[in-house]
């Protein structure tokens, strides 16, 4: 039995185990389980230098261990190396190999919309930003804004990547065409009850929240009742899940069946 799985933490609200396990079924493989495990940041490493105990063949990593893979990993592909952190971890002729589908997951639903955005502001400066300003740096944006709750790690991305640091608490004094949420803010759990915005969503466009457990967050809601488009976590996540599963396996499960999955897992 090959033995995939998630890593992160917290992980309870995680998908990915119902999401693989299906592809598994979908695709035929009868020889492959995915498991979640829970990892505290300070057992990081020492997990990490045990998985061949357990045979483990791939890894799908979350908050707050995807910087910190890039430290493990023995083979690192550009695009991880280039955005500063990985997401999915692969034994690869006989070394672990880094990669990073979180891009590919995020600009495929924003590209999907045939919109063009003049700016756009990012909720939060983590692991799960970097994707995000990657893939927004790619779309030639003229001004693309970043604000976290301590200002310093918004300005250390903004000076590294050319953004506009915004300080948490002026937030709000914006109006992007695009916001995007990447804090944990409305995820299932501890912070369900929160919303990164909470003021008018005049002038915006799309709002984009990374968040896909709950379907449709505190924020989605209330921009989806101010008439804007909205974007759930949980596209960008069927859409990196995709092309992990073929890092995983070399095959692709279709997009909206897994989405179909999803659903009826989540109702």
């Amino acid at each position: 039995m090959d033995l995939y799985g998630v890593i992160g933490y917290p992980i309870k609200h995680s998908l990915s185990p119902v999401l693989h396990n299906w592809a598994f079924q979908r695709v035929g493989y009868k020889d492959k389980i995915y498991l979640a495990w829970e990892v505290r940041p300070e057992n990081l490493m020492d997990f990490l230098n045990h998985l061949h105990l357990f045979q483990v063949k791939g890894l799908s990593v979350t908050i707050p261990h995807k910087q910190d893979l890039l430290l493990f990993a023995q083979k690192i592909s550009p695009l991880a190396k280039d955005i500063g952190a990985a997401n999915t971890l692969v034994w690869k002729e006989s070394e672990w190999f880094a990669d990073n589908t979180d891009l590919y997951g995020f600009i495929t639903p924003l590209q999907n919309l045939n919109l063009s955005f003049q700016n756009a502001l990012i909720l939060g400066a983590g692991g799960a930003s970097l994707a995000v300003i990657y893939g927004l740096k790619s779309l030639n944006l003229k001004k693309i804004y970043i604000s976290n709750r301590t200002f310093a790690t918004a300005q250390k991305l903004a000076k590294r990547f050319d953004l506009i640091p915004v300080e948490w608490e002026r937030r709000h004094s914006l109006r992007p065409e695009l916001l995007i949420n990447t804090t944990p803010l409305g995820m299932k759990g501890n912070f369900e009850h929160n919303s990164p915005w909470e003021n008018s969503f005049q002038g915006i466009k799309v709002v984009y929240d990374l968040i896909y457990n709950p379907k449709e967050t505190l924020l989605l809601q209330a921009a989806k009742d101010s008439g804007c488009l909205t974007i759930s976590g949980l596209d960008m996540f069927v859409h990196q899940a995709q092309k992990q599963f073929e890092l995983f396996t070399g095959q692709i499960f279709p997009t909206q069946e897994a989405l179909s999955a999803l659903y009826q897992h989540l109702k």
